[in-house]
């Protein structure tokens, strides 16, 4: 017959497995805390490269929004020197045509002065080498001087007489001292006698009545087209406008200065109205009549025509607008 477990090594037995499996709970539990533990770790490090890689990717945005703000001034700055070279190339573009506006006038007086220079040359008025079978005949005047209109009254039936035996042309003063009205007149009988040549003498003879321009124009079919674009381009060319404008440019301070004949002007030395050329010489001595006019403009040819013989009305014109006439004769002038 056995025998009967006795219950105190029962207890033991139980005491010693929960004791085991406590000691196993405790080291299982040990490795756990310790992996977290690890985890936990890892994770401070991540974490602290993390904010360090914030803090970078923080400074970096700083610089590029430093970069962004200085870059949009930058941009502001060259859309302001953008403008200025614009706003600079139509300054320089104005220039440019008003440049070649005075380059065309300029040109053209070079022309004019290098075709008078080619006549005058070896032009001699003592031995009458000056004499040509066309003589030119040019008067210096300003429109509202009356010593000016006085001899243009004069030579008017001279014109006449010879027709187009003589190449004749009323020519400016480089100045004038009567005012705008004188300014605008010259610059019609420019172009009236450049545009309708044919009408000028007729215009003239009428204008020197006393001094109505509208009418005359209208009196003389002048085409009135022809004269405004005329009148335009040659106040540009010439620069008439902007002459009498500009008083600081004034001959002697007081009279506008006036540029539509001014090489021939200075070719000739013309100082005065009125002033007679005749085949490029200046005329000194003449009697301001139509028969002393006829007689110097007649020792400009090489061989007279009949015309020269002529007798025309012997009186003196007065001075100024009027065709009426005063004893003896007058050599005043306008300037000098």
């Amino acid at each position: 017959m056995k025998e009967k477990p006795k219950n105190g090594n029962s207890s033991l037995t139980f005491l010693y497995a929960a004791f085991i499996l406590t000691l196993a709970l405790n080291v299982y539990n040990y490795y756990q805390i310790d992996s977290l533990n690890k985890q936990a770790a890892s994770l401070s490090s991540e974490r602290m490269v993390l904010g360090a890689q914030v803090k970078d990717l923080s400074t970096q945005n700083k610089d590029l929004n430093a970069s962004l703000s200085s870059a949009a001034r930058e941009k502001n700055l060259l859309a302001e020197q953008y403008n200025g070279v614009v706003k600079e190339k139509k300054q320089l573009l104005d220039r440019i045509d008003k440049l070649n506006l005075d380059a065309a006038g300029l040109n053209k007086k070079i022309s004019d002065l290098t075709s008078e220079v080619k006549m005058l040359e070896g032009a001699n008025l003592g031995d009458n080498s000056f004499a040509e079978n066309l003589p030119r005949v040019e008067l210096f005047v300003m429109s509202y001087c009356p010593y000016g209109t006085q001899v243009e009254k004069a030579i008017l039936p001279v014109v006449r007489l010879l027709g187009d035996k003589i190449r004749f042309n009323v020519r400016f003063c480089s100045y004038a001292m009567h005012g705008i009205d004188e300014v605008d007149e010259e610059l019609t009988q420019y172009c009236i006698q450049k545009e309708e040549n044919s009408k000028y003498v007729d215009y003239l003879a009428c204008f020197l009545h006393d001094g109505d321009s509208e009418f005359c124009l209208k009196n003389e079919s002048i085409n009135q087209e022809l004269l405004k674009t005329c009148r335009a381009e040659a106040d540009t060319a010439y620069n008439v406008s902007r002459n009498y404008n500009d008083t600081s440019g004034w001959f002697l301070q007081r009279y506008p200065k006036i540029n539509i004949d001014k090489g021939l002007n200075d070719l000739y030395g013309v100082k005065a109205s009125p002033t007679l050329v005749v085949n490029h010489i200046v005329v000194q001595k003449y009697e301001r009549t139509a028969p002393g006019l006829l007689s110097a403009v007649c020792a400009g040819f090489k061989e007279q025509p009949k015309e020269c013989g002529k007798s025309l009305p012997p009186q003196t014109p007065s001075q100024g607008f009027g065709y009426t006439y005063t004893d003896g004769s007058s050599m005043g002038s306008c300037g000098g």
